[in-house]
């Protein structure tokens, strides 16, 4: 009698990683976080994965935002990624996608972190060249979190989210015709504002911010490892409560 040995499928080590939701984001931004803060600290993953899962519940949609975004571009990453992506053999490329994406509908409209990240993304990149697109896309939240005068990004965003409207009344209509110019050059033949095309617009940076203080950073890694740090608390006052009682 011959005994048929099960087969394990063959996992392909060079496979993109797969995209993470906005709550991972949030969860890894915790965890490095909290490391950093307390780099001897031991914490027990029950614990921490309940603590996190508590926080995003209690989390506002402006606060959960960016992390949303940061979803968004590794979403985007991922796609672009896997269009490059070629299995080995003996190895599935996995359900292809049921509804392939019109290439002639108009480019979706952008959030102000997105104009933000397409500015400082190039410049994030050239100073840490051994940096993952993770690590780039944490850098751009911190970023984006310290940035104090945000009008000319969320004013960007609302123009764009004008021109899609426009396209799609267009599209829906029958009549819209997809152009090949990059995302700044399309917005300004919608305003008809020359000053924004990708060669013409100049988007100063905030000063100080191209040489970030030690100390920005840890207020900012500070901010999120205090998650942890304030459950304690709460569950000491509530311990306290009991004993008194």
């Amino acid at each position: 009698m011959q005994v048929m040995i099960p087969q394990h499928p063959v996992k392909d080590k060079y496979k993109p990683k797969g995209p993470m939701s906005a709550y991972c984001c949030f969860v890894q931004v915790i965890r490095e976080a909290h490391k950093r803060q307390y780099p001897g600290e031991s914490v027990m993953f029950s614990d921490f994965s309940k603590i996190c899962s508590e926080r995003w519940r209690n989390m506002s949609e402006k606060e959960k935002q960016r992390f949303v975004d940061m979803a968004t571009a590794d979403k985007e990453r991922y796609n672009k990624e896997m269009t490059d992506y070629i299995p080995p053999d003996g190895i599935p490329r996995g359900r292809k996608r049921k509804m392939p994406r019109d290439p002639g509908h108009p480019k979706r409209a952008w959030s102000a972190f997105f104009f933000f990240s397409n500015e400082f993304r190039p410049e994030i990149r050239a100073e840490h060249q051994d940096w993952s697109v993770a690590q780039v896309a944490k850098e751009l939240g911190r970023r984006w979190d310290e940035l104090k005068d945000k009008v000319k990004y969320e004013a960007l965003a609302a123009r764009d989210k004008e021109r899609y409207e426009e396209d799609m009344r267009k599209y829906r209509a029958g009549c819209f015709v997809p152009s090949n110019q990059s995302k700044m050059d399309s917005l300004a033949n919608h305003t008809g504002d020359a000053s924004m095309t990708a060669s013409g617009l100049s988007v100063p940076s905030t000063p100080g911010h191209e040489h970030e203080s030690t100390s920005a950073e840890n207020d900012v890694d500070a901010e999120d490892s205090t998650i942890l740090d304030s459950t304690k608390a709460d569950d000491e006052e509530a311990d306290d409560d009991q004993d008194e009682d």
